[in-house]
């Protein structure tokens, strides 16, 4: 009798196993999935990342000319074969906005890999505008915007400073409201000249840094500052 209740437990316990086994069997895969699914985005992320470094330096370099640069074959010029053939491990796995301005910029990419095509197509130099030139050196930032988003990294002070000009403007705004808005009463009170002055003086740090603007916005705001405290 004890024989056989260990012949049944043994049963059982490999036909437990072997059902273990089978329900672990499909989780196990759906994880491996995954993890790859994962390792190749990541793996697309940092090749498009690259390509958009790639394609930032053609356009700042090409903005600083006055001609159009010759370009002897396109998609070594100026490739977007890492997001053709990444684009679909990255679908899904980046924010929906990221994705929506990725597939905007390639489309401009496109447009401006024809450009340079027809412009290099003639025996003689074509003429670059100042509003084209400017208008590549903007797209660049735009590409370096993206590509951070992509891989966290670092860029150009110029470029920098571009992105954070829109934040710095409302800084400044509300810096002006808000002193305009200070009462007469007010400015009798050394707290509060204290205070405007420590705000004028980080501002005028993060202009002078973030901004690049070399003082001008500290001390255009220091006259405002001294004729409403006079």
């Amino acid at each position: 009798m004890k024989d056989l209740l260990l012949v049944v437990a043994a049963g059982l316990f490999s036909l437990g196993g072997v059902l273990l086994g089978a329900l672990l069997m499909p989780l196990t895969q759906l994880y491996l999935e995954r993890k790859r699914e994962q390792r190749d985005a990541n793996r697309g992320k940092l090749l498009v990342a690259a390509e958009l470094l790639h394609a930032q330096l053609i356009l700042r370099s090409a903005s600083l000319s006055n001609e159009w640069p010759h370009v002897g074959e396109v998609n070594s010029f100026l490739p977007t074969s890492a997001w053709r053939e990444n684009r679909s491990s990255l679908a899904g796995r980046v924010r929906e906005d990221l994705w929506d301005q990725l597939v905007m910029a390639y489309a401009l990419l496109e447009s401006d890999r024809a450009r340079f095509v027809l412009a290099s197509s003639s025996p003689a130099p074509v003429a670059l505008p100042a509003k084209e030139a400017e208008g590549l050196k903007l797209f660049s930032y735009e590409l370096g915007n993206l590509r951070r988003q992509l891989v966290p990294g670092g860029g150009w002070m110029d470029e920098i400073q571009h992105q954070y000009k829109p934040r710095i403007a409302r800084l400044n705004e509300d810096f002006k409201k808000m002193l305009e808005a200070i009462t007469a009463d007010e400015l009798k009170k050394d707290a509060v000249i204290a205070e405007v002055r420590q705000r004028a003086n980080e501002l005028g740090e993060i202009n002078r840094d973030l901004g690049g603007d070399n003082g001008a916005w500290f001390a255009t705001i220091n006259e405002e500052i001294k004729r409403r405290f006079k």
